[in-house]
Formats: structure tokens, sequence, C-alpha cells
């Protein structure tokens, strides 16, 4: 609803009382906290700031909106930001300390809320230090609807300190709330209540259980202080953290069995960090305040919360994270210290008592950056040390990535958590035993490019003196074919040659490579092989799918048959697809498949 100024209550006698009672400068579109709550709408006509205490409603604001404190003593007003109908609505706060931890359980709230409709923004900038703490079920900084970005860009330094309340984030969702969070600057220290992050989801769907007592689906309570939530299977989403890191100094403790950064107990996460210098912890305390000794693998790292997958990438800044990162990782730079290892996290516990099986899948990709993983209980990069916790497990180390393995135990391995994972490493270069005490893994070694007599091109690596052969046929990714003519670079890193992605293969019956040809059009990646008989193999079809490729088509001198990648991304892998003659078969992790 479009929303106009109102005209001041007060008589003109009043009205100038008020000025002078208040700091000089509050008219001048900065408001004290001391003088009361303060609300922000941002819509179509304007931005309006209400703060009833002081008489002020629905002034029209025509520059910066300040909000701060003079005597920088805890008040339990509050501020409320809104924006509609495609604005943004831009605060800045500055030297604010707002307590709202005290507000009473039945009305409790965050000491800062924000609401934002799909079309519209919410934009805080900070200066100088600002302190926030939220009330019981409320974050510090809430995203009560849509999503809000933190910056600092005046560069005064500024900085948030924000502790959630029980069950909410420190900056994002309430309790069973959602948080969307972007965060481009600033110095920011964010606390999760108990089974929510620092920086994403509150507490989500989950179990109390008690003396082996499961609350039903449909129930939802509080008593005795504890909070009652619904299983995990209820599907309801809550809990969900999406939250981008573009810059600034973060560090983010989560609650109980939730993330730093990404989703609480129950709630999935998607995090993006392109740069910062960002720390993950976990919470030092039990939800009883016993003192704990260690965190465990579900809690305090990167990406959905427990039980609950995530979705990580990571192209930049410096990352260290005490829990463990994501399920479904994608990392391309930065520099990343995982202390609790790399995927799996959302498929650890297997339990009936808490809810029933659940198995997650395990995909990481690592392209680039520097990378240490820690394994402990499980793999460094990968699931658990059980592969009963893990239903499919895919991890590829690309050449450009730097990474070291460091083993904590002997419960560990370094990549891949079970015998049955599919993992692709390049080249496999140690220092000594990948399941030893330390390891380093990195991938090919190539030189360049050799010209044989016959047309093809070698290539070996320097470590392991694997041989890479490509013949005239072969397409060259943006350079000529073997007419001379020019080929258009596949949009997949399989066939890019400064990727090497061992995302599919194409060989003989016997397994040895084989020439082939490579097109490309709307999705559909078709390989032809001059011969009767072949076998393409693809490692990663969601990972294709990811890069544009929806099908492939095996085309051979007797017959040709196309896979849509959809219909097979949740088999395990390898996908075997074979032609012998006019005989061909599929498979899927050794399982025959129906063609017709």
């Amino acid at each position: 609803m479009k929303r106009k100024p109102l005209k001041r209550v007060f008589s003109v006698v009043c009205a100038a009382v008020l000025v002078l009672s208040i700091p000089a400068g509050a008219y001048a579109e900065m408001y004290y906290l001391e003088q009361g709550s303060v609300e922000v709408t941002a819509n179509e006509s304007g931005q309006y700031v209400t703060q009833a205490d002081a008489g002020y409603f629905d002034v029209a604001q025509t520059t910066e909106t300040v909000i701060t404190q003079t005597d920088g003593q805890p008040t339990d007003n509050t501020v409320t930001i809104t924006a509609e109908g495609g604005a943004t609505a831009e605060v800045t706060l500055d030297n604010v300390n707002i307590d709202a931890s005290s507000t009473p359980k039945n009305d409790a709230k965050a000491a800062v809320s924000t609401n934002a409709d799909d079309d519209s923004n919410v934009v805080i900038e900070l200066d100088g230090d600002n302190v926030l703490k939220g009330g019981e079920g409320r974050a510090a900084l809430e995203t009560t609807s849509g999503s809000v970005t933190i910056q600092d860009e005046t560069g005064e330094a500024g900085s948030l300190d924000a502790t959630g309340g029980a069950y909410a984030a420190g900056i994002g969702g309430r309790f069973l709330g959602d948080g969307d969070v972007t965060i481009n600057g600033g110095t920011i220290d964010a606390r999760g209540g108990s089974n929510a992050a620092g920086i994403g989801g509150g507490a989500g769907d989950w179990i109390y259980w008690t003396e082996g007592t499961v609350i039903p689906d449909t129930e939802f309570l509080r008593h005795n202080d504890k909070y009652y939530g619904i299983p995990h299977e209820s599907g309801d989403g809550h809990g969900v953290g999406k939250v981008t890191i573009n810059g600034g100094k973060v560090t983010a403790t989560s609650g109980y069995m939730a993330q730093g950064v990404g989703g609480g107990t129950g709630g999935e996460g998607d995090v993006s960090i392109t740069g910062g210098e960002i720390t993950t912890k976990a919470s030092p305390t039990t939800p009883n305040g016993t003192k704990r000794t260690s965190s465990t693998s579900y809690e305090g790292g990167i990406g959905g919360g427990w039980m609950k997958d995530g979705t990580v990438s990571i192209s930049g800044g410096k990352v260290t994270s005490a829990g463990v990162i994501g399920n479904n990782v994608d990392i391309s730079g930065g520099e990343i210290e995982a202390l609790n290892g790399i995927g799996g996290s959302g498929a650890y516990y297997k339990n009936p008592k808490y809810g029933g099986e659940y198995q997650g899948r395990c995909d990481v990709v690592i392209r680039g950056g520097k990378v240490t993983a820690t394994g402990s209980d499980k793999a460094a990069i990968g699931g658990s040390k059980d592969s009963r916790y893990i239903d499919k497990e895919n991890i590829i180390i690309c050449e450009d990535a730097e990474v070291n393995i460091i083993l904590k135990n002997q419960y560990s391995k370094g990549i891949g958590g079970s015998d049955e994972a599919n993992v692709n490493t390049d080249c496999l270069f140690t220092t000594g035993s990948i399941d030893g005490v330390h390891g380093t893994v990195t991938a090919h070694d190539y030189g360049d490019w050799t010209q044989c007599d016959d047309g093809t091109e070698h290539r070996s690596c320097a470590r392991c003196g694997l041989e890479q052969v490509r013949g005239q046929q072969d397409v060259k990714p943006g350079g000529e074919d073997k007419d001379g003519g020019q080929s258009e670079k596949a949009a997949h890193p399989a066939a890019d040659e400064d990727a090497f992605l061992t995302l599919y293969t194409v060989t003989d019956l016997d397994g040895k490579d084989i020439e082939f040809t490579i097109a490309e059009a709307d999705g559909a990646l078709t390989i032809t092989v001059d011969d009767s008989a072949a076998v393409l193999s693809v490692y990663m079809p969601k990972l294709l799918m990811q890069y544009g490729v929806q099908s492939m088509t095996l085309v051979t001198d007797k017959q040709e048959t196309t896979v849509a990648l959809a219909d097979y991304e949740d088999y395990a892998p390898p996908i075997v697809l074979t032609h012998d003659g006019a005989a061909r078969t599929l498979t899927a992790g050794g399982e025959a498949l129906d063609l017709n």
C-alpha cells in the first residue's frame, strides 16, 4: 500500500518545544533511539520515518536516514525497516546499542527487524560500533521477510555485534524463520541461539526427544521452557539460510546442531562466498549450559543444518570453518581451511530415534584455490567413514587446485568417506600415505602438447607419467578442427583443455582411450566414434547438467543412442553406455538398466 507523509499532530508551540528538547540535527534525518523505537518505510513514493514517542509520523526523507544514540547505553527501543513496491530502504546504524533480550517471552522482539517484498531491498550501512541483541525466538538483526544487505561503504570502520535470542539466528531468521542475508563489508560478529545459525536460518524443522518419545508431525508446542519442533520429514522448509558474503571480516558462531553460516537445525543452507575473511565456530555449550570440549561435524560449519543439505560455493576470500563445509560444494578460488572436512555434513546422522533415516548426497568439486581439509571421524574431503550415511559420493579435484589433507585419527580417510565413493583426483601425488597422518593431493602437472607425425598430440604428467592423447578429429575448444575451421568452445569443462575435469570418458571395450569428435548444440552433446564399438562413461551427470548439458548421444558406425541426463542423476555413478556392433547396454553403478 502506498503511504503518504502525515501531518504532525502537535501544535506549533508544542512542536517548537519538542525541537528544542532533542539533540541538534534530529529533525535533519538523524533519529535518536533514546527517544523511542524507529520505523522506516520505503515505497514508490519515497522513504518515510515514524518515531511516535518523539512525535514524528511518516516524515519524508530527503537525505540519508541515520539511526544513532548519544549515550551508548543499551536500550530496548527497536528498529523496524520495511521496503515495498520495488523500493530500496537505506538506513545507517551509527553506534547503536539495542538490547531486546529482556523483552517478555510472549512479546519478544528483534533489535532490528527488516521486511521486504520480492521486488524490494533493505540496505543497512554500518558506522561505528553497533551492538544488537534479540529476545527469545527473535534474531538480533532479523529478516522477517525478504532479504537484507549489510555494508560498510563510508569508510567509517563500521562493525556489528549481533546475538540472537534462543532458537534464533544472530543475523537472519527468527525461530522457525528463514534468513536471506548479503554481507558486502564491515566487521561482523554474529552468534546464533540454540539450534540456530550464526548467520542464516533460525531453529527450523527439528524434534525434541525425551525418553524415546518423538513429537508427532502435527504438533508444535512450548513446554517447560523447551521448544518442541516438527521433524525434518515434514518438508516445511523452516530454518533455511541463504547467505552471500562478498567482503568484510565475518565471525559466525552457531547454536547447538546448526551451522555458523547457513541453515539452522533442520534447515537447508545455500551459501556463496566471493571475498572477505570468514571464520565459523560452534557453540561452546549445550542448550542446558554444559561446557563442550569439542564440536561435532554437523554444526559450526557452512551449509545446511542438522540432517539437511547445504550448497556452498566459494570463489574467493579467506575461510576458516570449525565444522563441515557443505554437502554439495564448488570451490574455485580463495584460501579455505576446513577444520572438520568438506562434504557430507547433512548426512551424518541416521537413527530412527531422531526422526528416521536420512541419506544425503556428497558432491565436491575443487577447481582452484588453496584448500586445507582436516579429517576427524569422517573423510577430510567426502562423507562419513560409514557409507550408510551417504547415498552418493562424488568428488573431483582439478588441476589448478592446491589441496592439503590432514588426518587426526585412524577413523578418517583423506578423500572419499566410503569404499564406494566415486573419487577423481586427476593425479594423486602424496608426501605420505593418503590414509596416514599427512598427505598432499594435487592434480596432473602436464607439459605442453607435442605434435606427432600421425597427426595426434601427446602430453604427459611430470608426476605420475600419465599420457594424454588427442587426435586430429578432436574438437579444440575455441581453436581449429581437422579441416581448419573454427569450432565453438564447449560450455562444460570436459571439453575444455584448460580444465580437464573427468566428467565423462570415451574408451574402447577394453577401457583404452580412443579418438572421438564432440558436437554441442542446445544442451545436446554428441560423441561420435569412427568405429563400431565404444564405451561412454558419465561420472558426474548432475555437474554436466549444471554446465548446460541435458543429453548425451553416442554415435558409432552401427547405431546411435541418446540418454537424458536428468533420468540418471540420482543413480550411482558411473552411467555407462556401451555400443558393441549392433548390441548396446546401459548400466548405472554396475546395475543394468532398460534402454527401451
